[in-house]
């Protein structure tokens, strides 16, 4: 059973470098002597979590905040992002989704600081399977993807109008015709 909520300041960096004092960590809900479990916080200094833990880790339902603007809220297991959750990070870029160890894995939509958006099937953190890619000039790609590439089956339309439908390998038109002209 998971522990009861929580809210906790984590000096980040020490905890992602294995250093500082281990038992320094505060809490309303948790005795004092309690084991911090490590952050990887994207190299900022501190990270506030709010939430469940069980064994000295998050997990269950929690939300962490960042100093750099970026916010996770979703389900945690043994320290990890694993489940439903979302995650804002700076520059208003975006993931909705299902996590695994960390990494974005099932379906999810994943927005970028330039306006793109994907939304589709990940594996291991890379769009992976069939996915739908706005990119932020408009033009839509619809299909395949493999390690974050475009590849296998696909459409690409831009202006409302299909230039290619055909196959793809490692990112590029596997027949370089365009349909448009």
């Amino acid at each position: 059973m998971s522990a009861p909520a929580a809210s906790v300041a984590v000096p980040a960096a020490a905890a992602a470098i294995g250093g500082g004092d281990r038992r320094a960590v505060t809490s309303t809900s948790r005795p004092s002597n309690s084991r911090r479990p490590p952050v990887d916080a994207g190299g900022s200094k501190d990270a506030t979590y709010t939430g469940e833990w069980k064994d000295g880790k998050y997990h269950g339902q929690g939300k962490i905040l960042y100093s750099r603007h970026t916010m996770y809220d979703g389900a945690w297991e043994e320290g990890k992002r694993h489940g439903e959750g979302s995650c804002t990070y700076q520059g208003d870029a975006s993931y909705t989704g299902q996590w695994r160890a960390d990494k974005y894995q099932g379906s999810g939509c994943r927005t970028y600081s330039d306006g793109s958006m994907y939304e589709g099937e990940w594996d291991s953190g890379e769009a992976h399977g069939e996915g739908r890619c706005v990119y932020s000039d408009g033009t839509i790609y619809q299909g395949a993807w493999r390690h974050d590439q475009r590849h296998g089956q696909g459409r690409l339309v831009k202006a409302g109008r299909v230039v290619y439908e055909g196959l793809w390998l490692r990112d590029q038109r596997a027949i370089p015709k365009d349909l448009s002209g």
